[in-house]
Protein backbone atom coordinates (compact mmCIF):
# COMPACT_ATOMS: atom_id res chain seq x y z
CA UNK A 1 0.00 0.00 0.00
CA UNK A 2 1.35 3.31 -0.96
CA UNK A 3 1.41 6.38 1.09
CA UNK A 4 -1.17 7.97 -0.59
CA UNK A 5 -3.86 4.92 -0.32
CA UNK A 6 -2.68 4.76 3.57
CA UNK A 7 -4.96 7.95 4.11
CA UNK A 8 -6.97 7.62 1.52
CA UNK A 9 -5.60 9.92 -1.21
CA UNK A 10 -6.05 8.64 -4.97
CA UNK A 11 -2.61 8.50 -6.62
CA UNK A 12 -4.73 9.99 -9.89
CA UNK A 13 -4.79 11.33 -11.70
CA UNK A 14 -1.90 13.93 -10.20
CA UNK A 15 -0.07 12.18 -6.82
CA UNK A 16 1.02 15.47 -6.29
CA UNK A 17 -1.99 17.55 -5.45
CA UNK A 18 -3.66 16.58 -2.32
CA UNK A 19 -5.87 18.06 0.23
CA UNK A 20 -3.33 18.74 2.92
CA UNK A 21 -5.77 19.86 5.34
CA UNK A 22 -7.35 16.06 5.40
CA UNK A 23 -3.39 15.37 5.87
CA UNK A 24 -3.77 15.87 9.79
CA UNK A 25 -6.89 14.44 10.86
CA UNK A 26 -6.32 11.44 8.52
CA UNK A 27 -3.35 10.94 9.91
CA UNK A 28 -4.15 11.08 13.27
CA UNK A 29 -7.14 8.63 13.05
CA UNK A 30 -4.65 6.30 11.81
CA UNK A 31 -1.87 6.34 13.86
CA UNK A 32 -4.30 6.31 17.00
CA UNK A 33 -5.16 2.66 15.88
CA UNK A 34 -1.32 1.47 15.57
CA UNK A 35 0.21 3.64 18.42
CA UNK A 36 2.53 1.71 20.31
CA UNK A 37 1.38 2.45 23.84
CA UNK A 38 -1.66 0.98 22.68
CA UNK A 39 -0.46 -2.60 22.07
CA UNK A 40 2.32 -2.42 24.76
CA UNK A 41 2.50 -5.83 26.15
CA UNK A 42 0.32 -7.66 23.89
CA UNK A 43 2.43 -10.50 22.22
CA UNK A 44 6.07 -9.40 21.00
CA UNK A 45 5.16 -10.43 17.38
CA UNK A 46 2.19 -7.55 17.12
CA UNK A 47 3.98 -5.05 19.14
CA UNK A 48 6.89 -5.28 16.57
CA UNK A 49 4.12 -5.22 13.74
CA UNK A 50 2.08 -2.37 15.42
CA UNK A 51 6.02 -0.33 15.84
CA UNK A 52 7.01 -0.81 12.09
CA UNK A 53 3.11 0.77 10.66
CA UNK A 54 3.64 3.09 13.09
CA UNK A 55 6.57 3.90 12.06
CA UNK A 56 5.59 3.95 8.65
CA UNK A 57 2.61 5.73 8.98
CA UNK A 58 4.73 8.66 10.47
CA UNK A 59 6.83 8.43 7.17
CA UNK A 60 3.87 8.91 4.82
CA UNK A 61 2.37 11.62 6.82
CA UNK A 62 5.56 13.34 6.79
CA UNK A 63 6.44 12.81 3.18
CA UNK A 64 2.86 13.65 1.93
CA UNK A 65 3.08 17.03 4.25
CA UNK A 66 6.09 18.33 2.39
CA UNK A 67 6.07 19.11 -1.19
CA UNK A 68 10.11 18.12 -1.71
CA UNK A 69 9.65 14.81 0.07
CA UNK A 70 6.41 14.14 -1.84
CA UNK A 71 7.93 15.18 -5.24
CA UNK A 72 10.66 12.63 -4.10
CA UNK A 73 8.35 10.12 -3.10
CA UNK A 74 6.43 10.48 -6.06
CA UNK A 75 10.03 9.89 -8.67
CA UNK A 76 11.13 6.91 -6.46
CA UNK A 77 7.03 4.94 -6.77
CA UNK A 78 7.47 6.03 -10.71
CA UNK A 79 11.34 4.19 -10.53
CA UNK A 80 12.82 7.73 -11.57
CA UNK A 81 15.24 7.72 -8.78
CA UNK A 82 16.28 5.48 -6.02
CA UNK A 83 17.80 8.24 -3.97
CA UNK A 84 16.57 12.12 -3.22
CA UNK A 85 20.17 12.91 -4.83
CA UNK A 86 20.73 14.99 -8.09
CA UNK A 87 23.35 16.36 -10.26
CA UNK A 88 22.43 19.96 -11.10
CA UNK A 89 23.54 20.68 -14.52
CA UNK A 90 21.57 24.21 -14.68
CA UNK A 91 23.78 26.82 -14.69
CA UNK A 92 21.39 29.66 -14.16
CA UNK A 93 19.95 27.80 -11.16
CA UNK A 94 23.23 27.89 -9.72
CA UNK A 95 24.07 31.53 -10.38
CA UNK A 96 20.50 32.26 -8.66
CA UNK A 97 21.61 30.13 -5.57
CA UNK A 98 25.79 31.61 -5.37
CA UNK A 99 23.78 35.00 -5.10
CA UNK A 100 21.28 34.59 -3.04
CA UNK A 101 24.26 33.27 -0.37
CA UNK A 102 26.16 36.10 -1.24
CA UNK A 103 23.10 38.20 -0.48
CA UNK A 104 22.95 36.76 2.90
CA UNK A 105 26.04 36.53 3.74
CA UNK A 106 26.67 40.68 2.60
CA UNK A 107 23.24 41.20 4.38
CA UNK A 108 23.56 43.66 7.00
CA UNK A 109 20.11 44.11 8.33
CA UNK A 110 17.54 41.50 9.40
CA UNK A 111 15.32 43.49 6.95
CA UNK A 112 18.07 42.87 4.11
CA UNK A 113 17.20 39.02 4.67
CA UNK A 114 13.52 38.93 5.02
CA UNK A 115 13.76 40.58 1.37
CA UNK A 116 15.95 37.80 0.66
CA UNK A 117 13.41 35.19 2.14
CA UNK A 118 10.59 36.64 0.46
CA UNK A 119 11.91 36.56 -2.81
CA UNK A 120 12.79 33.39 -2.29
CA UNK A 121 9.52 32.38 -0.57
CA UNK A 122 7.87 33.27 -4.36
CA UNK A 123 10.51 31.02 -6.54
CA UNK A 124 9.82 28.39 -3.73
CA UNK A 125 5.63 28.78 -4.58
CA UNK A 126 6.47 28.86 -8.26
CA UNK A 127 8.32 25.81 -8.05
CA UNK A 128 5.66 23.78 -5.77
CA UNK A 129 3.30 25.02 -8.90
CA UNK A 130 5.32 23.72 -11.37
CA UNK A 131 5.76 20.41 -9.52
CA UNK A 132 1.96 20.23 -9.82
CA UNK A 133 1.93 20.64 -13.53
CA UNK A 134 4.75 18.19 -14.28
CA UNK A 135 3.31 15.44 -12.46
CA UNK A 136 -0.04 16.17 -13.89
CA UNK A 137 1.25 15.08 -17.38
CA UNK A 138 3.91 12.74 -16.07
CA UNK A 139 6.57 14.55 -17.22
CA UNK A 140 9.21 12.94 -14.45
CA UNK A 141 12.18 14.17 -15.65
CA UNK A 142 10.72 18.16 -15.39
CA UNK A 143 9.88 16.70 -12.23
CA UNK A 144 13.42 16.03 -11.02
CA UNK A 145 14.60 19.25 -11.85
CA UNK A 146 12.13 21.12 -10.51
CA UNK A 147 12.45 19.00 -6.89
CA UNK A 148 16.00 19.43 -7.15
CA UNK A 149 15.57 23.04 -7.37
CA UNK A 150 12.92 23.56 -4.63
CA UNK A 151 15.95 21.77 -2.85
CA UNK A 152 18.16 24.36 -3.40
CA UNK A 153 15.93 26.64 -2.90
CA UNK A 154 14.96 25.58 0.56
CA UNK A 155 18.64 25.84 1.27
CA UNK A 156 18.75 29.46 0.95
CA UNK A 157 15.89 29.77 3.05
CA UNK A 158 17.74 27.70 5.43
CA UNK A 159 20.40 29.74 5.34
CA UNK A 160 17.96 32.85 5.58
CA UNK A 161 16.53 32.21 8.90
CA UNK A 162 20.03 31.29 10.43
CA UNK A 163 21.04 34.48 9.55
CA UNK A 164 23.74 35.72 11.14
CA UNK A 165 24.67 32.71 12.51
CA UNK A 166 25.28 31.24 9.03
CA UNK A 167 28.08 33.97 8.91
CA UNK A 168 30.07 32.65 11.57
CA UNK A 169 30.36 28.95 9.77
CA UNK A 170 32.93 29.72 7.27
Amino acid sequence: MGYHEMFGFTYEPNPFDIDISALRPRFRKAITVVHPDRWAGRDEGKEQLIQSLSTTLNNANRTLADPLQRALYILKREGVITDGENIVDDPELIMDVMESREAIENAETQEEVNQIRKENQEKVEESVHEISKLVAVKDWSGVLTAATKLKYLRGIDDAAREWPRSLHDH
